[in-house]
């Protein structure tokens, strides 16, 4: 079975998980200004995790796709994030996220290079869920500044994965093994929740 295939089967098993809303700041929270948009992503563990290993990710590509990639993923992430704010969301999204985070695990553990088509779904298959649950906290033309804020906070935590890869995981294998696997079971935690 390709791996393209394997994620599309566990992107459906993920719908059919219960979901449990990790990352909804908004709950008794001003869901709007720039410091709500910041604050967002570091207070769902789910996106935490999510973004640390996504960025942590892409600097195991070959250099070549690393800023594809990167762009793509950004690009989604807020196309997801306008989808959400539009109200398009689904009880499925927190279970995609789920899934995100354990297949990032997984590629991190496999550590296989993949042409640009693969690299480029996988980048879009972690934003769009992350996207659209952010998205979800605010409404359309509620706050411009919380969609820079995400963003940001985002591009933060995504660079702090690309950064930890680069200072320690090339040149420590094992380090890149026990992040993924860490990664991997945070993911079926939150399947399992």
């Amino acid at each position: 079975m390709k791996l393209v295939a394997k994620v599309s089967l566990l992107t459906a098993l993920a719908a059919l998980v219960p979901t449990v809303a990790f990352a909804h700041t908004g709950t008794g929270f001003h869901s709007h200004g720039l410091m709500a948009g910041l604050a967002h992503p570091v207070m769902g563990w789910d996106h935490l995790v999510g973004l640390l290993a996504v960025g942590f990710w892409s600097m195991t590509l070959v250099k070549s796709q690393q800023t594809k990639v990167i762009t793509t993923f950004f690009a989604m992430l807020m196309l997801g994030f306008v989808a959400g704010a539009s109200g398009i969301a689904s009880s499925a999204v927190e279970s995609g996220i789920a899934a995100s985070v354990l297949l990032a695990g997984l590629l991190l553990i496999r550590n296989r290079q993949f042409a640009m088509p693969a690299a480029a779904f996988f980048a879009t298959f972690f934003a769009v869920f992350h996207g659209i649950a952010h998205g979800a906290e605010t409404s359309v033309g509620a706050s411009f500044e919380f969609a820079v804020g995400f963003m940001l906070s985002s591009a933060m935590l995504f660079a702090c994965g690309a950064l930890f890869q680069m200072a320690f995981a090339q040149r420590f294998a094992a380090v890149r093994y026990i992040a993924g696997a860490g990664v991997a079971c945070a993911g079926l935690g939150m399947m399992a929740f």
